[in-house]
């Protein structure tokens, strides 16, 4: 009997133990995330909702991170935290923020951040800074622009290169002049070239081989206006790197729903990009899609639907996605983390696709204990958590544990399964002023949101002029309306 005691105890204390780990890092949604020195990086995002409103808590400046270079990829459990928090930066004011920007620049050894909504609609004071995680070093990146851009993208380039275009105007729901933005992030120099047409906004960008950025889903509108339209997941923009010139191509998929706050990823090796999550928001929902995986190959211009052979994150939107390929194996692996799901809840797991056989994509999940094996997997715990258990009384044990397990989901009931309001996940709407957005049909017959040809190189070139063909420019505005995008502020703040 007291043998059973024990056990019970031991039981009931490692659901303890194991839900006290899951709750240490706050559930999530529009943090931003990179890889630099084999680690993933995570910083701010919104963490809450306000009761009885449309608002999100005001965001957060926590950083934190996961050591891939001591990651188990053959025992990943979802539920376990695998984040180690970060100190706070003595020397540097590190921003709640929530939105923002990351790129990994200089061959994966440092983070470039920029951008983001702040705290409570504060315009952001280092709107632009470089993470140098070997130094634990933050350097604010000088803006020579009257504006930051959120809601854009930036590509690094190589050479000391960062590519930037798009977005919203610092954390109003006004679109960014049509201006390409280089920076030098060795010398912190900034150059600006002007572009025709309409800007690009909640999209994705990624640097393929062939030197092209491809631009994909998203909204566009006119520059220094506060509507756009989103654009088809069909026609996909580019940029060429190597000849500066812009162009699209029709893609081929079958009812690929357009969506915003989605991510892309290239797959080593290969011309496709894995394109997962998003949502298309309504006045009367903010789901995001059910289509919620694809991969979108450039060289053959086409989509493809992953349908997965086991559960894993499922339809998120406003998460991170972060690609590793393992030095030693060259395996593939993309983290899914945080965002918001199917139920319009928050999340805080952790979710690894195993992309190393592009035909099928995997989720990873850990191997199932032998019947020998009775106890928990220490393989399931964070990285470095040791633990005692030490166990006096089997009436006290057991009732101690209880409690704590009764407390833990009491307080993640509190703290994570809270449902957000139908609307627009940043962009508040008064209870008295729902149905503030139009939004109609999508748009049938979507244009490229620049349709440009330039044999100019950026040195000699002032503007990039929009090719004048008929069918290339952007939609006329007698054109059919399609779901338009009305841009307020983030928290509903005026």
């Amino acid at each position: 009997m007291v043998g059973k005691s024990l056990s019970m105890i031991n039981t009931v204390a490692l659901i303890f133990l194991f839900s006290t780990l899951t709750e240490c890092t706050p559930a999530r949604t529009f943090q931003g995330c990179g890889l630099a020195s084999d680690k993933i990086f995570c910083y701010g995002g919104y963490t809450g909702f306000e009761p009885n409103s449309f608002v999100y808590t005001p965001s957060t400046s926590d950083f934190f991170a996961i050591d891939i270079a001591k990651f188990d990829f053959t025992a990943i459990n979802s539920t376990i935290d695998y984040w180690t928090p970060m100190p706070q930066p003595n020397d540097f004011h590190l921003e709640p923020n929530a939105g923002v920007i990351v790129t990994s620049i200089s061959n994966k050894t440092k983070l470039y951040l920029t951008g983001g909504f702040g705290e409570s609609n504060t315009p952001l004071i280092n709107s632009t800074i470089i993470y140098d995680p070997s130094t634990n070093d933050w350097t604010t990146v000088p803006n020579t622009l009257p504006f930051y851009a959120s809601s854009g993208q930036a590509i690094d380039l190589g050479d000391s290169n960062l590519f930037s275009w798009g977005g919203q105007v610092n954390n109003t729901g006004t679109i960014v002049p049509n201006q390409i933005n280089i920076l030098d992030y060795a010398t912190l120099k900034w150059s600006s070239f002007q572009v025709t047409g309409n800007v690009a906004y909640d999209y994705t960008a990624t640097l393929a081989p062939d030197g092209r950025i491809y631009m994909i889903g998203g909204a566009q509108g006119a520059p220094l206006n506060d509507t756009g339209y989103y654009t088809s997941m069909t026609v996909v923009s580019w940029f060429d790197t190597l000849s500066n010139s812009w162009g699209y191509d029709n893609a081929t998929g079958t009812n690929v729903v357009p969506r915003k706050y989605h991510t892309a990823d290239l797959i080593p090796g290969t011309s496709k990009i894995l394109i997962y999550g998003g949502v298309q928001n309504t006045e009367t929902t903010v789901m995001p899609v059910s289509d919620f995986c694809y991969i979108y190959d450039y060289k053959a211009k086409a989509y493809t639907p992953i349908a997965f052979q086991s559960s894993g994150a499922g339809p998120r939107a406003g998460h991170s996605s972060v690609l590793y390929q393992t030095p030693s194996t060259a395996e593939v692996y993309l983290f899914i983390l945080f965002g918001y799901d199917s139920n319009v809840k928050l999340r805080n797991d952790t979710w690894v696709m195993n992309l190393t056989d592009t035909s099928q994509p995997e989720w990873t999940v850990a191997r199932a204990k032998g019947a020998s094996d009775d106890s928990t997997s220490t393989n399931a715990l964070s990285t470095g958590a040791i633990v005692g258990i030490s166990i006096g009384s089997a009436v006290a044990g057991i009732g101690l544990a209880a409690f704590a397990v009764v407390w833990f989901f009491r307080k993640r009931k509190q703290r994570q399964e809270f449902e957000i309001e139908q609307a627009d996940p940043r962009h508040h709407q008064s209870m008295d002023g729902y149905g503030h957005h139009d939004m109609g049909e999508v748009l049938s017959t979507s244009q490229p949101v620049t349709s440009v040809t330039s044999d100019s190189s950026y040195a000699h070139t002032s503007k990039i002029e929009m090719a004048v063909e008929d069918g290339l420019r952007s939609p006329p505005s007698d054109s059919t309306k399609g779901p338009l995008l009305t841009l307020t502020k983030p928290h509903g703040i005026d």
